[in-house]
C-alpha cells in the first residue's frame, strides 16, 4: 500500500512519536509511507510540509494593504456578522487577525487541496492525525473543508488524539458538555487552542456542516474517546470507528536493573517518586504541581522518600532536598532509564485522551498513579477494582493532590503489593500496548478499506 499520514508536526510530543512509530513500521514491512506536515522540523526524506504560505502570498499582498480599515469596520460592528466569514473564507486567506478577532478558527489553508499531489505517487489511503495547529501557532494548517473532497478520492482515516474535532475550540473540554448540543457560551475561551472571542458556535455549526458532506473512518486510542465520538457532531461523517490503544517501542521501554538511582545520588533504601513536568504553560490538562504537592503531604510519613521531576530544570539537574530536578531528555531510551529508576509514576492529570507517559511507565515496570480522568482507566488495571491481582497501579479519586497522596500511600503501605504491581505492569504493557501489535491493526483495517474502495472503482 502507498499509505500518507498527515499531523501538525514531524516531531514534538505524544501524537508525533505514534505518526513516526507506525510510518517506520509501515515501511519496515513493504509498504510505501510518506509523512505531511504543517510545521516540519526534521530533515527526514519522507515528511513533506504543507506549503500554505507560498500559496496564500499572492492573495496576502492584495489584502493586507486593506487590512486596517477592515478591522476597524469589525471593531465597529459594522457588518461583522456577514463580512468576517466572507473574507476569511472567500476573500483573502491573508485575513487570519480578522477572523481570529472575532473568535473564528481560521480555515484557510490551500495546501489542503494539494495534499494528494505531494509525494512521489498518489497514496491509496489518507491517515489523519491533529489537524489542529501547534501550541506556538495557533491558527493551524489543515483546511476541515477539504475533508469531503479527499474522502471521495481516498478512505480517509482520522485517528483522534484529543476532543478538537468535536468542539468549537477546545481540544479538551473538562467538564463542559456543551460540544454534545452546539457549544456557545463558551466557559472557558483560553483552553488551547485559545480564541479571543465567543464564536464556538459558529465554529461548532461550521465543523457540522463539513462532516455532513464527508466519509471519513475514525480511530481513538481509547473506548471513552470513541464514546465522545458516538454523542458529537462528527458522528454524522464516521462509516466506521475502531478503538487501536497507541504503542509503544518494548525494545526500549522494559524492566531492566541498572544504576540509574545510584548516578543521581539515591540511596537503595530510598522509595522514588517520578513525574514529569509540563513543556507548555497553556498544557493545562496536566498539573507537575498536583505531584510535588502531593509527595509533598506524603514526605512526613516516608523519611526515605524521593521525588524526580523530569523538566523541572534548565540544561543542568537541580536538586531541592529530596527533590531532583531534570531537564527534558533527549531520546525514549534516556526516559526509559529513569521511569526504571522510579518505584511510581505519578501523571497529575486533569484532563487526558491516552498518554504514553503512562503506558512507557508501565512497560518499564513502574506502576503508575493518576486520576481517574479520560482514558487513563484503560491503561492502569486499578488495585482497588474487581481485577485487583492483576492490577498495575492505582487511580485516585480526584484530580487533587490530596487524593493522589492517598492512591500513593495505599500501595506503599504494602511493599509486596508494590512489587506485584511492578510485575503486572510490565506483563501487561507487553500483551496490549506493543507497537507492532498497533500497526498491525491499522495495516489490517486499511487494507480492507484499500480493497472496497478499489473494487468500488472497478
Amino acid at each position: 500500500m502507498k499509505i500518507l499520514e498527515v499531523n501538525t508536526y514531524d516531531a514534538a510530543g505524544g501524537a508525533e512519536r505514534v505518526v513516526e512509530q507506525l510510518a517506520d513500521e509501515f515501511r519496515a514491512r513493504g509498504h510505501d509511507c510518506w509523512r505531511a506536515v504543517g510545521f516540519k522540523r526534521t530533515n527526514a526524506r519522507d515528511v513533506y510540509r504543507i506549503d500554505n504560505d507560498r500559496l496564500n502570498e499572492r492573495w496576502r499582498q492584495v489584502w493586507m494593504s486593506r487590512g486596517a480599515s477592515l478591522r476597524k469596520l469589525v471593531g465597529r460592528g459594522v457588518g461583522a456578522s456577514r463580512l468576517v466569514p466572507v473574507v476569511e473564507e472567500r476573500i483573502a486567506p491573508g485575513f487570519e487577525g480578522i477572523a481570529e478577532e472575532r473568535g473564528y478558527q481560521p480555515l484557510n489553508f490551500p495546501g489542503t487541496w494539494r495534499l494528494l499531489g505531494l509525494t512521489p505517487e498518489p497514496p491509496d489511503l489518507v491517515h489523519c492525525h491533529n489537524l489542529h495547529g501547534p501550541f506556538l501557532h495557533q491558527g493551524g494548517y489543515f483546511d476541515l473543508r477539504a475533508l469531503p473532497w479527499l474522502s471521495a478520492q481516498v478512505p480517509v482515516v482520522i485517528t483522534l488524539h484529543d476532543s478538537w474535532l468535536l468542539t468549537g475550540h477546545c481540544a479538551h473540554s473538562f467538564d463542559c458538555e456543551r460540544w454534545r448540543i452546539g457549544c456557545g457560551r463558551c466557559p472557558d475561551l483560553a483552553i488551547y487552542p485559545a480564541v479571543k472571542r465567543d464564536a464556538t458556535d459558529v465554529n461548532w455549526a461550521r465543523k457540522n456542516s463539513i462532516y455532513e458532506r464527508a466519509a471519513l473512518f475514525v480511530a481513538t486510542p481509547c473506548r471513552w474517546l470513541e464514546e465522545r465520538v458516538e454523542r458529537s457532531m462528527l458522528a454524522s461523517a464516521v462509516i466506521e470507528s475502531r478503538v487501536i490503544a497507541n504503542g509503544i517501542d518494548l525494545d526500549v521501554f522494559h524492566p531492566q536493573r541498572d544504576d540509574e538511582r545510584h548516578r543521581w545520588g539515591f540511596e537503595a533504601s530510598d522509595t522514588i517518586l517520578m513525574t514529569i513536568s509540563s513543556r507548555f504553560e497553556e498544557e493545562r490538562w496536566r498539573d507537575p504541581q498536583m505531584a510535588v504537592d502531593a509527595f509533598s503531604l506524603l514526605r512526613s510519613r516516608y523519611p526515605d522518600l524521593k521525588l524526580i521531576v523530569v523538566g523541572g530544570a534548565g540544561s543542568e539537574p537541580e536538586r531541592d532536598g529530596d527533590i531532583l530536578r531534570l531537564p527534558f531528555q533527549r531520546g525514549p531510551s534516556d526516559m526509559a532509564r529513569i521511569f526504571r529508576a522510579a518505584d511510581l509514576y505519578l501523571h497529575p492529570a486533569r484532563a487526558d485522551t491516552f498518554p504514553n507517559a503512562v503506558i512507557e511507565a508501565l512497560a518499564c515496570g513502574t506502576p503508575v498513579v493518576a486520576p481517574h480522568v479520560g482514558g487513563i482507566p484503560e491503561q492502569i488495571i486499578d488495585v482497588g477494582s474487581r481485577a485487583g491481582r492483576h492490577a498495575t497501579g492505582s487511580l485516585a479519586t480526584a484530580a487533587n493532590a490530596a487524593a493522589m497522596a492517598d492512591a500513593v500511600s495505599a500501595v506503599l503501605e504494602d511493599p509486596l503489593l508494590l512489587a506485584a504491581l511492578s510485575e503486572n505492569a510490565s506483563r501487561d504493557a507487553a500483551a496490549r500496548f506493543d507497537m507492532r501489535r498497533q500497526a498491525d491493526e491499522y495495516l489490517e483495517w486499511f487494507e480492507e478499506l484499500v480493497e472496497v474502495r478499489q473494487a468500488i472503482g472497478s
